[in-house]
């Protein structure tokens, strides 16, 4: 992961994909239609799209203080299906996702070192103001953001029977793990929530093992989402959640995943 100072990254940083999303209310006079329209006027940067099952929305209150309910199965009454389109770069490694209520900037470890984070975050800048000025042709405003959502994804590597965690992640794991005699860990998937009430926003760190060529790694997921304020616009509080989750991975890994990274 690319740390503060946010200076190019080298080839073994274990960043894997950063997404960059803006939520916003849903535009009444939109409908599946106006998306084609909108993928064509922006066809030289993402030339390849596809229809897909749109992102469920995310319920977080960001009432601080209550407790944090994972999300459960539901069965829901729809009307018209509707659909998230996905635009992708020539390389495949930038996608641009756009539905009735959402629009998310990925840029995934593909074909590319990692561009950084303020690339990436001009790419949404860019085709948000696209997307606005999109939208006034079809409707009497803008649209009015809601939410917004950082996701980091990172593949660290731990020890080679998959019981490292502790090694790698000593922030988060603070003990050996025991196991029953003659054994071998094959899994582990953890959780934590927490909610930063001064920067609205909620981080969500997950960790679930994985395969990277033959070494066993550890998927290191960090999220950081927060609701619209009044007291500051919504690229300052991608910011700050930038800096949080860069802040919060710096604290919680160990000395020789930092060495990966340079220039903090």
């Amino acid at each position: 992961m690319m740390l503060a100072s946010d200076s190019k990254s080298d080839s073994n940083a274990p960043i894997v994909e950063l997404a960059l999303s803006i939520l916003f209310e849903p535009i009444v006079s939109l409908n599946d239609v106006h998306l084609g329209p909108f993928w064509w006027e922006n066809k030289a940067s993402f030339p390849t799209v596809e229809p897909v099952q749109p992102i469920r929305s995310n319920t977080d209150s960001f009432a601080f203080g209550t407790p944090f309910s994972s999300q459960n199965l539901t069965i829901e009454l729809m009307g018209e299906p509707e659909t998230r389109l996905m635009m992708s770069s020539a390389d495949g490694d930038w996608l641009c996702q756009l539905q009735k209520d959402r629009m998310v900037i990925n840029w995934r470890k593909i074909n590319s070192e990692y561009p950084r984070y303020n690339a990436v975050k001009s790419k949404l800048e860019s085709m948000w103001s696209s997307w606005c000025n999109f939208v006034l042709k079809i409707a009497e405003s803008a649209p009015v953001v809601t939410k917004w959502e950082l996701i980091y994804v990172n593949k660290v590597i731990p020890a080679k029977d998959n019981s490292g965690w502790e090694k790698v992640l000593p922030g988060l794991f603070h003990a050996e793990l025991k196991q029953p005699i003659g054994s071998r860990l094959v899994g582990r998937r953890c959780q934590w929530v927490w909610d930063i009430e001064s920067l609205n926003t909620r981080l969500v760190v997950d960790s679930a093992p994985a395969k990277q060529g033959s070494d066993d790694s550890i998927v290191l997921s960090l999220t950081a989402r927060g609701e619209a304020s009044s007291s500051k616009n919504v690229w300052e509080s991608i910011d700050d959640a930038h800096e949080l989750v860069l802040s919060f991975f710096r604290s919680v890994v160990s000395g020789d995943v930092l060495s990966q990274c340079k220039d903090l």
